[in-house]
Parts: C-alpha cells; sequence; structure tokens
C-alpha cells in the first residue's frame, strides 16, 4: 500500500503489521498499557484512519477474538484491549470533525445491538470519503434514528448489525426502521451479523454495505 510504504519507508525501525499485532496482543494479555500505547500510536498518527482500520485494527480485533473463542486470552484482557482500541477509534472520529464534506450520515447499531467498534470504524471509512459521520453508537431506539436523521437532514442511516439473528427477526427490524425513514434517508446495512443475508435487507427495502465498505457504489443518485 503506497500509504503504508510512505509512514514506514525501507529501513525504518517500525514493526510491520502482522508483528505489531502480536506484540499488542502480548501487552493486552499483560495489561500493559503503556506498550500498547506506543504499539498503537505511530501508526495512528502516520497514517489515513482507514489504512490503519483495514491493516491494523480490524486484523488486530479479529485475533483478539479468536484468541478468546479459543480459550488462549481471558476475557478481562479481552475487554482491556478493546477498550484501548474503542478509546483511540473516538480520538480519530473526534480529529474528523469539521473535516469532511456536506454529505451526511447517521451511524448507529441496530436497536438493541451493543458491540459497536464496527461502527466506529464505518464511521472513519466514510468520513475518509468525504461524507460527515453523524456517530451515535449502540442499542439506539428507531424512533431516535428518525429524530437524529430528520435533525440533520441526512440522506443515509447506516447499521451496525453483529449479533446474528433469525433472517425473520433481522428482516422485521430492518423493515420497521426502514418505514420511519421513507422519504426521509436511504438505510444501509452491514457487519458481522448480516453475512450471507443480503436478500433478507434486500426484502426489508434497505441497501447492503459494498464489500468495498464504499458509499459511492450504493444504488441511489449522488447529490
Amino acid at each position: 500500500d503506497p500509504a503504508v510504504a510512505a509512514a514506514f519507508p525501507p529501513g525504518s525501525s517500525a514493526l510491520l503489521f502482522g508483528e505489531r499485532i502480536d506484540h499488542l496482543i502480548d501487552a493486552f494479555q499483560r495489561f500493559d498499557t503503556a506498550r500498547a500505547e506506543q504499539l498503537l500510536g505511530p501508526p495512528l498518527a502516520l497514517l489515513p484512519a482507514d489504512v490503519v482500520c483495514e491493516h491494523l485494527l480490524l486484523p488486530l480485533l479479529r485475533e483478539v477474538g479468536e484468541r478468546w473463542h479459543q480459550g488462549t486470552m481471558a476475557i478481562a484482557a479481552e475487554h482491556f484491549g478493546t477498550s484501548l482500541v474503542r478509546t483511540k477509534l473516538l480520538s480519530l472520529l473526534d480529529s474528523l470533525r469539521g473535516k469532511t464534506g456536506p454529505r451526511r450520515v447517521v451511524c448507529a447499531c441496530l436497536p438493541g445491538e451493543l458491540h459497536e467498534i464496527g461502527l466506529m470504524m464505518f464511521a472513519l471509512l466514510v468520513a475518509g470519503q468525504g461524507w460527515d459521520p453523524v456517530y451515535l453508537g449502540a442499542n439506539v431506539p428507531a424512533f431516535d434514528l428518525l429524530d437524529a436523521v430528520t435533525r440533520t437532514q441526512a440522506e443515509l442511516l447506516g447499521l451496525s448489525v453483529v449479533q446474528r439473528l433469525p433472517p425473520e427477526d433481522l428482516r422485521q427490524r430492518l423493515y420497521e426502521i426502514r418505514s420511519l425513514m421513507a422519504g426521509r434517508a436511504e438505510v444501509v446495512v452491514g457487519g458481522r451479523g448480516v453475512v450471507g443475508q443480503r436478500e433478507v435487507i434486500q426484502q426489508a427495502g434497505c441497501l447492503v454495505l459494498p464489500a468495498s465498505g464504499r458509499l459511492d457504489e450504493l444504488p441511489f443518485p449522488p447529490r
């Protein structure tokens, strides 16, 4: 990646992403905040947010989750590491305020969904595409989503789904939200919980987030 090469030129002492992830996992397991900060700081300071998310933070969180499922990482260590990453993502989001274009997207988890790190990454990615993310976070009631969309005049509502739901349950929840947004904003849905659920999302009248994460690939007219 050219951005990575520019930030970490040949011969630099910077750790490669894979090696950095291994060291971060070790720091999380030792609850070593200072070491984790040393490892996260340079990429966050030198690289674009989308590059950091794709090459470091997403693989890091996948590895944390995998080790937790395998029983090789304690729940406390997983929570410690996830909390650090969450703090960094919120800081990145805050640094982008006022630097985006006029098009707005309200970013929220599906009502009842408590996992928001994927949503934070989505907000960072769309900010990098010039959109202004209005970040609401986890477990926002449907009528509050409507209020946010109406007040901000957002043209898009981005919903993150991590918890896997039965198809009919997911379809009904999305349909209710899409009905509320009719005439106000399109609804785009993504996240680990909707992998393989494209048909269900479309049946509810919503859009499926492209694998690239690019909003300009969505089938609705640009402004």
